[in-house]
């Protein structure tokens, strides 16, 4: 026998699958070691399907730099089509250099079960530069000087670090030692680039005889990070400070003289201070009844006397 069925069809069958796009962004885009990095994923699914528990994978690092994880996503999305999720981690720079990030996101078709990701996502390349790092060295010129001369204080900074140090100031250097001297002019701020140095020159005016040494430290702020930074301290060299020439002098010549000979005049110079007395040229003057003509002299023409010498 022939068994007649009737027909039946099928409602309308909704396929559906889900695509998720990633993007990853690092800021900022220059940095110093030690600062913090934020890396921020963009999810979107451009899906007709749901996915369910989105989460990037760990970011793997490429370039020269590295950075160390401290903070991760921890909560996983869900995203209808059309919908989108933000992820951030945020790193410690550590290494310098050229630093990007890779991820991907991943999650669970809501439909099938099936595992679904997105491509790979890889960040823009940021810098990462040793952090600014200040060394500073003073010196003084002259070595010696005389009071009420004026002579040079210079401080020079070294940035050791990749950064700029912005800003950079050197304190006012103060004396140790009996010797005594008053601030003429001070030297102004200015930035240090990283690998560089600059010098910074404060005048001072010798007021007190003695011994002295110069000590100060400089400080700035770190270009990337805004951190400041500091020297430790450095001294200068030993600056001498001399009490000026003081000349007196002593006159000897033969006595009684014939008419008509010739005689010789001795002037002794003694210099009573501390300071050397250059150039020194005597001068003679006759006074009395008699009268002399120089015939030669003075032997030497000039001298150098020593503080204390004659």
């Amino acid at each position: 026998h022939t068994v007649a069925f009737p027909t039946a069809s099928a409602g309308p069958v909704t396929i559906q699958a889900p695509a998720l796009a990633a993007t990853l962004s690092a800021a900022p885009a220059v940095v110093s070691t030690g600062q913090t990095i934020t890396l921020t994923m963009s999810v979107t699914n451009n899906g007709s399907a749901t996915v369910n528990g989105v989460m990037p994978t760990l970011p793997t690092l490429s370039g020269g730099g590295s950075a160390s994880l401290v903070t991760a996503p921890s909560t996983p999305a869900t995203l209808g089509p059309g919908g989108s999720a933000m992820f951030t981690w945020s790193y410690s720079a550590s290494v310098a250099g050229s630093l990007a990030f890779t991820s991907t996101a991943q999650g669970t078709d809501a439909n099938s079960g099936a595992v679904t990701a997105s491509a790979p996502a890889t960040s823009n390349t940021i810098l990462v530069q040793g952090a600014a790092a200040l060394v500073a060295s003073v010196g003084v010129a002259p070595s010696t000087v005389t009071i009420n001369q004026t002579f040079q204080v210079s401080v020079t900074v070294q940035n050791t670090g990749g950064a700029t140090a912005t800003a950079v100031a050197t304190s006012t250097p103060t004396l140790s030692g009996p010797g005594l001297a008053t601030l003429v002019s001070s030297a102004p701020a200015q930035d240090v680039p990283g690998g560089m140095s600059r010098t910074f020159t404060w005048i001072f005016k010798a007021t007190g005889a003695g011994t002295t040494t110069f000590t100060s430290s400089a400080s700035g702020t770190d270009a990337n990070s805004g951190a400041p930074v500091a020297s430790a301290p450095a001294t200068s060299p030993t600056l001498t400070i001399q009490t000026p020439p003081s000349l007196t002098l002593t006159v000897g010549a033969p006595s009684p003289v014939l008419e008509g000979t010739a005689f010789t005049v001795t002037v002794t110079v003694h210099n009573g201070g501390q300071a050397t007395a250059a150039a020194v040229v005597p001068t003679l003057s006759t006074s009395g009844t008699g009268t002399a003509t120089p015939v030669s002299g003075p032997m030497p023409a000039q001298a150098s006397i020593a503080g204390g010498g004659m």
